[in-house]
């Protein structure tokens, strides 16, 4: 019953208070000045719960303070947006995609107006300032995505009115380098507005008339032959006016201001071709122009042909500032280090002249010490060369022991660097890290090689003795080189290239198959082999056959070492030896493959430098006798023996058996042993051997066989 009556109390005291508009008034009131102060308190609950540390909140406060934001309607007792950010789970809807760039139907593009049909080149400096005085240069004209190539054409026509005769031609070209060339599209494909913005990107348009327009501005000009004289002396520098041919050039078709040129088939007059990467022209400004003409002022004294400098300096600036922050930096040094290889100009330089060159880099300031013993010679340069010190760069010293251990007494000025480099280069000729004929080898897959990283040694102990004065290898076959030349995808290996007899045969007899009954029969007993290279398949014709082969000599000279190929080709880098060879493989053909002895009794007389007596003095004459009996000697060693005992008598007196492709230094020389013994003496250090004097030629040749034949090391010579 108390219940009831409380409860109707209440609802009586709820009807007064709704029923008084006094107190509605007051509530409402409260109510509308109340927002701010629960705002306040809300936004320093939530940073009181996901505020770190006092230090962001002070922040937080100061930056509140000092940033006065926009207001807008409504949105004075907001929180900021960049510190609701902060403190709240918000997101961006975009999910960090880059915003798609908006669609321009028109661009603009700078477009010069070329004065002759034979101009192929981009206009700089003076010449570029002319065409602006004669108005053939208009800055951002405004090109639209939508022209078709008519369209084009006929506006080019327009905005150059008064500046092209009626029925000639215009050609568009493409900057690229020094050079402007014609754009080469699939067949179908014309250059529309929507093209041209794409192919030109930020280089300017290039018009070329189909005839001269000297006469629409009325200048007086030179026989034609001086024009194209004129180009070829400036290299591409347009330092002033050209002066070109009032002829009408008969390259060119005359059309009418709605008919382009750029349909007719590209002439000679065009040079590059498209395919190479085509550099991007920026805007001309003042800048600019003075940065090119520093490029391509030429170096007097430089041997580097003064039209090519000009052409890749040029061309690697261009391309270097027309880098976009997207583009691909990998991707643009390829390019250019592609280009620099195409354009360089090949030069018939000798395999001397370039290791020479390469020598230049070897400093006598620090020595690198190889321990060697004449049974093991490999093993003694692999050690050198894993040695932490070891660097190509510096001087070799050999040091060499006998079998016993015995060290010999030898410095190393020269000649026991030369017989190391001659020993190891026969060592690694019959090593286990090749095989095939002698003078033929291709690299032999060694599982003890591969593991000690061997193939790498044995590319460095060539480019090494290249450089370093010794001997060529003169042993690896047509394929291999190649391989380093060209690339192992480049390379065809042959039947002859087979080491294993066994699989020769086998090959040889499907080679040599004339049905597809016997081409079947052949192929049956290298099944287990042909399904582990991956070459099994049905044989079906005679067609099948040459596939077959191929795919096997591909697999077994190549796919097979290609990981030994390319450490072995690692090594082949040491000193820059491997970039010279791609550069220059006839040079080098003969000292890497092999090559018939061509070492002759003239040939080695020619070699040696006689040092002479005091002309008129009795040891002048005793050695004038002796030289005689030392040329015979000579003749006497190539029609017995033939090269091989040459090659002896070379060894004896430098250390190397053949001449080296850098050339010995110092010449060798012969001197004369006067009352100093009856046996020859050599110093291989310095190329020097000394005759014995002698009254017969049979004592000579007698001793001289007997010295040569019976000396190992340096200790008894």
């Amino acid at each position: 019953m108390a219940d009831s009556k409380a409860a109707a109390e209440a609802v009586n005291i709820l009807r007064n208070l709704l029923c008084s508009p006094v107190l509605i008034n007051t509530i409402a009131n409260s109510v509308d000045s109340s927002p701010s102060t629960s705002q306040t308190q809300i936004d320093s609950e939530i940073g009181a719960l996901f505020r770190p540390t006092h230090n962001v909140d002070a922040r937080n406060t100061n930056l509140t303070q000092h940033v006065t934001l926009p207001s807008t309607p409504g949105s004075e007792n907001q929180t900021p947006r960049f510190i609701a950010r902060r403190y709240s789970s918000w997101k961006p809807n975009s999910k960090g995609k880059r915003p798609k760039p908006p669609y321009h139907r028109v661009y603009n593009k700078d477009i010069i107006l070329l004065t002759h049909p034979k101009e192929n080149n981009v206009v700089k400096q003076r010449t570029k300032q002319k065409l602006y005085e004669k108005g053939h240069i208009i800055s951002a004209f405004e090109f639209d995505k939508t022209w078709d190539y008519r369209t084009v054409m006929n506006k080019m026509h327009e905005a150059f009115k008064g500046k092209i005769p009626c029925g000639v031609g215009l050609e568009i070209l493409l900057p690229c380098g020094n050079k402007l060339v014609a754009p080469t599209f699939h067949e179908g494909q014309k250059l529309d507005g929507n093209v041209i913005q794409k192919v030109f990107k930020r280089a300017s348009l290039y018009l070329r008339p189909s005839e001269p327009l000297q006469s629409v501005y009325g200048e007086t000009s030179d026989s034609e032959e001086n024009y194209e004289e004129e180009a070829v002396d400036t290299g591409g520098t347009d330092d002033e006016w050209p002066s070109h041919s009032s002829k009408s050039s008969k390259e060119f078709v005359s059309a009418s201001a709605k008919t382009s040129t750029a349909e007719l088939p590209a002439t000679e007059s065009h040079g590059m071709a498209i395919s190479i990467s085509t550099h991007v022209e920026q805007p001309s400004t003042n800048a600019q122009a003075s940065s090119s003409s520093q490029q391509e002022t030429p170096q007097s004294n430089s041997p580097t042909p003064r039209r090519w400098q000009n052409d890749y300096g040029t061309y690697i600036n261009l391309i270097n500032d027309s880098l976009d922050e997207d583009e691909d930096e990998e991707l643009y040094t390829a390019i250019i280090a592609s280009i620099e290889d195409q354009t360089r100009p090949k030069e018939d330089a000798s395999l001397t002249d370039i290791l020479k060159e390469l020598g230049e880099k070897i400093r006598n300031t620090g020595i690198c010490k190889f321990n060697i013993n004449r049974a093991a010679v490999l093993d003694g340069a692999i050690r050198g060369f894993r040695r932490v010190s070891y660097n190509p760069n510096h001087t070799m010293c050999i040091k060499f022991s006998d079998d016993k251990g015995t060290t010999e007494e030898a410095v190393d000025l020269g000649g026991p660097r030369r017989e190391f480099l001659r020993l190891l280069m026969e060592a690694l000729s019959h090593s286990e890290m090749f095989e095939g004929h002698e003078g033929h080898l291709n690299l032999a897959l060694d599982s003890f090689a591969v593991r000690d990283d061997r193939y790498f040694f044995a590319g460095r102990s060539i480019a090494v003795s290249l450089v370093h004065g010794g001997p060529p290898p003169c042993f690896l076959s047509e394929t291999l080189f190649s391989c380093l030349v060209k690339g192992p995808e480049m390379s065809r290996p042959v039947i002859e290239d087979i080491a294993d007899n066994e699989l020769y045969e086998k090959l040889k007899r499907i080679s040599e198959s004339r049905t597809v009954e016997e081409l079947q029969t052949s192929a049956e007993p290298l099944t287990d082999y042909l399904s582990h290279a991956g070459c099994l398949r049905p044989l079906t014709s005679l067609m099948d056959k040459n596939p077959l082969l191929e795919d096997v000599l591909m697999f077994q000279v190549i796919h097979r070492v290609r990981g030994p190929f390319e450490r072995f080709r690692d090594g082949l880098k040491t000193l820059g030896v491997l970039q010279k060879i791609q550069q220059h493989p006839e040079a080098f053909h003969a000292a890497l493959c092999y090559t018939p002895r061509n070492l002759s009794a003239d040939i080695m007389d020619g070699l040696f430098e006689i040092r002479w007596s005091e002309t008129g003095s009795n040891r002048r004459a005793n050695e004038n006798r002796v030289v005689t009996y030392w040329r015979d000697y000579l003749q006497d060693a190539e029609e017995e023996e033939g090269p091989t005992k040459l090659e002896d008598i070379l060894t004896f007196a430098t250390g190397s058996n053949v001449v080296p492709p850098i050339g010995f230094s110092p010449q060798p020389s012969l001197e004369f042993l006067h009352n100093e013994g009856k046996y020859p003496v050599a110093n291989t250090c310095i190329n020097c051997l000394r005759l014995p004097i002698h009254k017969s030629y049979e004592d000579f040749k007698n001793n001289m066989d007997f010295g040569i034949q019976n000396t190992q090391g340096f200790g008894m010579r």
